[in-house]
């Protein structure tokens, strides 16, 4: 395992002297300015460069402007940490890397597939665009410092092909509201306590050949435009974003309705706008078509907390193809029932007083089996295909908001499950309660709460 140390004033360049068999401490300048490097590439390229294991530390102080477009090539299975200029055994964010001048293009990971990559603390910048890889199947992981676009230029910071992109701890700056970041050929890209700083921009993320995928959590993106496209694509992409915070009327997925049907999104507890009020809302329809969110307005007033679910469907559902929503998860102890378990769905149609048959909407229970724990067993009041559907019970006054004088609440009740150690029975574990609508182009909302007994 080898150590290389880099600060902008080094003089190492084109020798091994900054090359270090074990780990130095006290001050950089200490070490004489000929025994380390003037930068991350001149690190990378000495005669005897890192290699997988070893690590690469620069100075907090450190600050390396390049005039021309560079790919610092970082290599497979090196860590590169930001340490404390006074003291180099300790990290301390503040390294830089960048390209100024012109629209010189910042690469960070070598062309190499199959790559890893770690940064800690480092900054990296430029006037043009940046790649933070762009090879097949490689993975980079920043934590803390960050991504910043430093001019207005139409440029972007480009993540893919395949592989992920992990940042956590970081910040990415934009320097201009038409800046992006570019998902590649499905690369995978995951943020843990980022925080978007800069230009107010209205795309976050924009797809280049067979989407991508998003997974967001504690991560601040309200600096972004207000009603910023989250994803704009053309292929489709699955994105999961949880306790985070978002400007104040985001549009998850836009782009064709092609690509929206092959998306899939999933928002738990999202803060929007200046609000602290959490934000749940899943669209998906790469199986079923439509999207759902937490209603705070509408809501069975017996309800321990105060919301229900908004269902929407998308025009092209039909019976054969309808949108499904889960809306409960609970688990169950069978000691606390008699013989069966039995589930009732209340729910509400605002802005219509016309009821919905089991044709058009219903529920399914999936539960743990009582033969075979491993496998979900499942009851459903869906009506056959092509047969009538059944009329819900009309119940009143359970539910706090909606349009008056024009809305109609209604419930619904599952086949019974028996309790026991047979096949279909029910046993100890977590049911979920989906409910699915049948009804094309809905522009009214379904509000839904399931009880047991």
């Amino acid at each position: 395992m080898s150590f290389y140390y880099v600060d902008d004033i080094g003089t190492a360049d084109g020798t091994d002297n900054g090359r270090y068999a074990s780990q130095q401490t006290g001050a950089m300048t200490a070490l004489g300015i000929a025994n380390y490097y003037s930068s991350i590439l001149a690190a990378n390229s000495a005669p005897t460069s890192p290699v997988s294991g070893d690590v690469v530390f620069c100075s907090d102080t450190h600050l390396k402007l390049y005039g021309i477009a560079t790919n610092l090539g970082c290599i497979d299975g090196v860590w590169y940490i930001s340490v404390d200029a006074l003291n180099i055994e300790n990290e301390k964010e503040g390294a830089t890397e960048e390209t100024s001048g012109g629209s010189y293009t910042l690469t960070i990971m070598a062309t190499v597939s199959l790559s890893e990559v770690y940064t800690t603390g480092i900054f990296f910048k430029t006037q043009g665009s940046m790649i933070v890889q762009g090879n097949v199947d490689n993975r980079f992981v920043m934590d803390g410092g960050g991504l910043e676009m430093t001019s207005t230029n139409a440029t972007n910071i480009q993540f893919g092909r395949t592989g992920l992109v992990f940042l956590k701890n970081c910040t990415i700056t934009f320097g201009g509201v038409s800046q992006y970041i570019e998902g590649r050929y499905g690369v995978n890209t995951f943020f843990d306590n980022v925080t978007t700083a800069g230009a107010a921009c209205t795309i976050l993320f924009k797809t280049l050949l067979d989407g991508m995928n998003v997974k967001i959590e504690n991560s601040n993106m309200t600096s972004l435009d207000p009603s910023v496209n989250v994803v704009d694509t053309n292929d489709g992409v699955w994105i999961d974003i949880q306790r985070s915070l978002f400007p104040a009327t985001p549009t998850w997925v836009s782009g064709s309705f092609d690509a929206r049907r092959s998306s899939q999104v999933r928002i738990r507890s999202v803060g929007l706008g200046t609000g602290t009020d959490n934000k749940d809302y899943y669209y998906t329809s790469p199986v079923y078509l439509g999207h759902s969110e937490q209603d705070k307005v509408i809501f069975k007033t017996s309800s321990p907390v105060p919301y229900s679910t908004k269902i929407v469907t998308e025009s092209t559902a039909r019976q054969s193809d309808p949108e499904r929503v889960l809306i409960s998860q609970i688990p169950i102890k069978v000691t606390d029932y008699t013989t069966t378990v039995n589930i009732k769905v209340d729910f509400m149609r605002d802005g219509s007083l016309v009821e919905l048959k089991s044709d058009e909407v219903w529920a399914e229970a999936v539960y743990v089996d009582g033969d075979n724990n491993a496998y979900g067993s499942k009851v459903s009041n869906a009506a056959a295909p092509l047969a009538t559907g059944v009329s819900p019970t009309i119940e009143t006054g359970k539910w706090t908001g909606g349009t008056p004088a024009n809305n109609i609440e209604m419930s619904m009740v599952l086949p019974p499950i028996t309790i026991g150690s047979s096949a279909g029975n029910i046993a100890d574990g977590v049911v979920e309660v989906y409910f699915y609508s049948a009804v094309p182009g809905l522009t009214v909302n379904f509000h839904v709460i399931p009880e047991f007994s």
